[in-house]
Formats: C-alpha cells, sequence, structure tokens
C-alpha cells in the first residue's frame, strides 16, 4: 500500500501529519509499505494434447514424398516451452529467415507475408542459448516446458511435435453476447524437423482462424452496427488455415536454433512458445536407430494404404458413408431414398416413396437404434427397420392401400401373415438370410388350401427366378403335387 494510499484512508501516516508527529509518521510509513508479494503459481496452460510423429518424406514433399533416404541418421532433440510474456532481447524477426510460407488449409497455398506467425522470432547457437539463459531467469515472466523429445531421424524423413487444442471463439460481430460462442476449432503448434542430403531442414507452423477472414466478420459489423447478427456458420466453413514459414536456418551439434511463436490459444496464461531444436553429436543406438526404423516402415505402410485407389468396394462404401452422413445430418424422404438405393434395400427405397412422416419416422429410430450402422452394414439396417415397422403396423391393421401394395409385393403370401415375417427378421442376420426364409416360407404357401395364398407364393417366387417348373397355382391338387414332386427329385 502506497502513503497516498495510507492518507486518503486515514491511516496512522495521515494523523501523524496532521499532528506534526514525524517520527510517527516515519513509523506509519514503514508499517503503510506493501509486504512482499507472494510467489507466483505455476503458469496456467490450455488444454493441450501432443503429438510426436516421424514419417518419410520432408516437410514440402508430404508423408510418403520421396526425400533422399541416403546419409546417417541424425540424433536430435525437440522442445515447447510455454512462456508468460514475450521477450525479444537477442532474436531477429523470423520474417528476414523465412525461406517459403505456405498454407496448406487455406484458398491460396503459396502466401507472400506470414499473418498467424507475423511476430514470430528467432536466434541460433550463442544468441539462442543467451536468449534461454534470460528467460530461465524471469525476463519473459513464468514459463513452462511441456514436451522434451529425443529421438533419432533418418535420411529423407520428417519429425514432427505438436501441441493442440480445441477452444470456441466468439462471433466479433455479437457484440451483446447474445449467441453460442464459435467452434470448437483445432488449433495447434508444430515444429517440424526434416532430414535432408543438405542437413536438417526446420519448419515451423500454426493452425488457427484465417486473420483476414475474421477482419473482414468484424469490419462488415461495424458497417451495419444496428443489425443483429445471424447464426455463426458451421465449423467446415469456418475459414481455417495452416501457416507454415520454413526456416532458412538449422541447428548444428553445440548451436541450437530456437523459434518463438505467438501463441493461438485463447486459454491459459502465456502469450507465446519457444520451439527449441538441437542436433546431438553423439551416435545413436542401435535400438533407437532399430525403432526409428520401424516407425518408419509402419508410417509408409499406413500412407501407401491411405493413398492407394479405391477398389469398386471401397468406392461403394465410400459413396455409401457420404450418403449416411448427408441423411443423418439433414434427413428428409429424398435422402432416405438415396441412401437406400446406395445400399441396396429395395423395400426401404419404396417405403421412402409412399410412407407417411409417422411411418417414415419409425424407420429412421428403428434403423439407428442400435448405432451409428457401417457402410458395409448400412443396407440390412435399413431393410430390417422397414420390414419391422411395415410387419407392426400390419399387425396393428393400419396399412393403407399404398402399404398394403408394397408389402404383397415384397412379402408375397407372408403378407397376411406379420407375425411370421417378424419372427423371420428377428432370426436373420442380414438380408441374404432374410430372403432365405422368405423363400422357404413361400414353398410351403404352394401346398397351401387357399388359391389366393398360392398365387402369391407362386409370383414371389416367380419374380425372383425361383418358381417351381410346370406348377400352376391355380391346377387340381394332383397337377401341383406332381410339379412339386418333380423339383424334388434330383
Amino acid at each position: 500500500m502506497s502513503a497516498r494510499r495510507c492518507l486518503l484512508h486515514g491511516s496512522p501516516l495521515g494523523k501523524a501529519i496532521r499532528t506534526g508527529a514525524v517520527l510517527t509518521a516515519l513509523t506509519a510509513l514503514t508499517a503503510c509499505q506493501s509486504p512482499p508479494e507472494e510467489p507466483a503459481g505455476e503458469l496456467e496452460t490450455p488444454e493441450l494434447a501432443f503429438q510426436g510423429q516421424l514419417v518419410p518424406g520432408t516437410t514440402l514433399a508430404g508423408p510418403g514424398g520421396q526425400g533422399d533416404s541416403a546419409g546417417a541418421p541424425l540424433l536430435l532433440r525437440c522442445r515447447l516451452v510455454y512462456i508468460e510474456d514475450v521477450y525479444d532481447g537477442g532474436l531477429a524477426p523470423l520474417a528476414t529467415a523465412s525461406r517459403l510460407v505456405v498454407d496448406l488449409r487455406g484458398k491460396t497455398p503459396i502466401l507472400p507475408v506470414a499473418k498467424l506467425v507475423a511476430d514470430a522470432a528467432y536466434a541460433v547457437g550463442d544468441d539462442a542459448e543467451a536468449w534461454l539463459a534470460a528467460v530461465a531467469g524471469g525476463a519473459a515472466g513464468r514459463t513452462r516446458e511441456l514436451a522434451d523429445e529425443t529421438v533419432v531421424l533418418p535420411a529423407g524423413a520428417t519429425y514432427s511435435l505438436a501441441a493442440e487444442a480445441d477452444e470456441t471463439v466468439e462471433d466479433p460481430r455479437d457484440w451483446l453476447d447474445e449467441f453460442a460462442d464459435r467452434g470448437p476449432f483445432p488449433r495447434r503448434v508444430t515444429v517440424w524437423v526434416s532430414a535432408t542430403a543438405s542437413g536438417p531442414r526446420v519448419a515451423v507452423s500454426v493452425d488457427d482462424l484465417d486473420p483476414d477472414v475474421e477482419r473482414e466478420r468484424a469490419l462488415a459489423r461495424l458497417d451495419e452496427p444496428n443489425a443483429m447478427p445471424g447464426p455463426a456458420p458451421p465449423v467446415e466453413d469456418e475459414s481455417l488455415r495452416r501457416e507454415t514459414v520454413l526456416v532458412d536456418a538449422a541447428p548444428t551439434p553445440g548451436a541450437p536454433l530456437l523459434v518463438r511463436l505467438p501463441s493461438p490459444f485463447d486459454t491459459g496464461e502465456g502469450r507465446a512458445f519457444a520451439a527449441i531444436v538441437e542436433l546431438l553429436d553423439e551416435p545413436a543406438t542401435e535400438e533407437a536407430r532399430a525403432s526409428a526404423a520401424e516407425s518408419i516402415a509402419a508410417a509408409a505402410a499406413n500412407h501407401e494404404q491411405l493413398t492407394a485407389p479405391l477398389s469398386v468396394d471401397g468406392q461403394d462404401d465410400l459413396v455409401r458413408q457420404q450418403v449416411l452422413v448427408a441423411f443423418r445430418e439433414r434427413g428428409g424422404r429424398p435422402a432416405l431414398l438415396l441412401l437406400a438405393q446406395e445400399s441396396g434395400a429395395e423395400l426401404t427405397a419404396d417405403l421412402a416413396l409412399v410412407a407417411d412422416d409417422a411411418l417414415f419416422a419409425a424407420i429412421d429410430t428403428e434403423a439407428f437404434s442400435r448405432g451409428e450402422p457401417a457402410a458395409s452394414t448400412l443396407g440390412w439396417e435399413l431393410e430390417r427397420a422397414a420390414w419391422t415397422v411395415l410387419a407392426r403396423a400390419g399387425l396393428q391393421d393400419e396399412l393403407d392401400g399404398e402399404l398394403e401394395g408394397v408389402l404383397l409385393r415384397h412379402a408375397g403370401a407372408l403378407a397376411r401373415f406379420p407375425d411370421v415375417i417378424l419372427d423371420a427378421v428377428a432370426a436373420s442376420t442380414d438380408t441374404r438370410t432374410l430372403l432365405a426364409r422368405l423363400e422357404q416360407e413361400q414353398r410351403y404357401f404352394l401346398e397351401d388350401s387357399n388359391p389366393s395364398a398360392r398365387v402369391r407364393a407362386h409370383d414371389w417366387l416367380v419374380a425372383r427366378e425361383r418358381g417351381v417348373a410346370g406348377f400352376d397355382p391355380l391346377a387340381d391338387r394332383a397337377a401341383r403335387r406332381a410339379a412339386l414332386e418333380a423339383e424334388e427329385t434330383p
């Protein structure tokens, strides 16, 4: 507490001055001095996840790219440090050492200048060591080391170390705080190190919302101050960018490379990250080399699988999965019809054309009652739901003429026995086994005493090219029996 504050609050110091007791005033002044500040607690960080990844290829070529695999592996140490304040002592602007700036997520892949990392700075060797020593002494406030990884980097490969978190943000148009925050968005800080024929090459990147688009959003609100902001766009429609800077400087043994990056995270108490890359002047152990080679081989195999041409079945599964996503997000009769057609669900496709809203909703609910189906089982889940819902409606005598016609077409003689249909569906594991059960039931009806049941069963079998040769459902019993026995005879 200051002397001014003591006077304003009628402190002993004020009383002493008014009475002329100077000694008392000096004593009170000593008493009014602020007590020593409590030591600050540990620097609070965002809720970060960390990922270290070793992949074949280089930063520009991408995972699986053809890098120069000749040469000895490098022993590399990568660190990420979270920093409370921005400290520039001894650092040079990263723009002076930016070999290339790219944005592989946005609309413009090659950028003339950096935006997300415009305030980044770097140092190499003694300057980097001096900066780290100053920061360790408190020049940048509190710090917190988040990751410290030592890896073997084979020639032609890249190691990346990333800190990431999903965060929501306020819409700059929402002055009155009337709408939910946008997001969550994936924000990330990454350091990349590639082992090339000319030595290690370092790149750094930040993932965040495009600052130009955010500025335009805010200015649009200023142009129409009385307009109410509309709802935030979906996350997939937001302008995200990954700004990557290739650094035209490299670490050498005993001379680390340091890059200070602005923090893209709104949460946490820090304003910056420091990425430190050191090249260790010692040989890697055989065990470490073998582990690195195994990681590279696994990453290469995974990349090859992800980029291999799709088979016909793979393409069909992909289409079905995309249609399923569209149906679950937007719903609607046309989406269900397309979904049924793509997955081979014949009954569902017919019902999508004629079912009322209640039956339509019941099919939707039943189809996804056991969770989200895989693309390969989607057709069966739709058919199972359609048969179940239609048979239940038949048991309750709730089928109108159109729905009854659909059931007759697909169930044949079983259309008059919805309980049997439900039993067949419950006993089946896929569309093929259900159709086999239905066919078996139709053959039983070929010997039924009711002519209409025989006709429906016969028509069902003929429509699926499973009819009995020479069988006439309206012939006399002896002729019908002869045709059935002829089929049974090998």
